[in-house]
């Protein structure tokens, strides 16, 4: 897939509705800029061997350079984070190794924020209006409230 073709928000993938009930946005830190830092992780117990190695497949555009990466990623085995066995990380620009330059600027802040707000978006339950309750049946006059039997509330 050439970069004109790469999806440049994983929210914009097939696979982020298959995945979304999965991922898990963590808030950290305060940044320089106002915003907060963001850690996106993938839950993946419920996925398969298979499913996961399509996951780790899944490529859209570098929210920096555009070059074509994986944001779905396992953790370096030596790194702190990884002892959190069952998760994958989710990542909107080029890896480390790759390039440091693209996660140090505010495209990636803001690839992430705006991936944070889509994942709880999608994670909300949906707001459709509830039918309107029926009318309450008319009351009777020939019998007055006093006379009632009914229990009032």
């Amino acid at each position: 897939m050439s970069a004109e073709q790469l999806h440049r928000h994983l929210d914009e993938t097939r696979a982020f509705k298959h995945i979304v009930s999965a991922l898990q946005v963590e808030e950290g830190a305060a940044l320089s800029g106002g915003g907060k830092h963001h850690r996106i992780e993938l839950i993946c117990q419920r996925f398969s061997e298979k499913q996961i190695g399509l996951l780790l497949g899944v490529q859209i555009a570098c929210a920096n350079c555009g070059s074509p990466i994986n944001p779905i990623r396992a953790r370096n085995k030596k790194a702190g984070r990884a002892k959190r066995p069952g998760r994958l990380f989710v990542a909107v620009v080029c890896a480390q190794a790759q390039s440091v330059g693209c996660s140090k600027g505010k495209a990636a802040t803001a690839a992430v924020a705006r991936l944070a707000k889509a994942i709880r978006t999608a994670q909300q339950p949906s707001h459709t209006p509830a039918p309107p309750e029926p009318a309450p049946a008319p009351r009777r006059t020939d019998q007055g409230d006093m006379f009632s039997t009914a229990v009032r509330r």
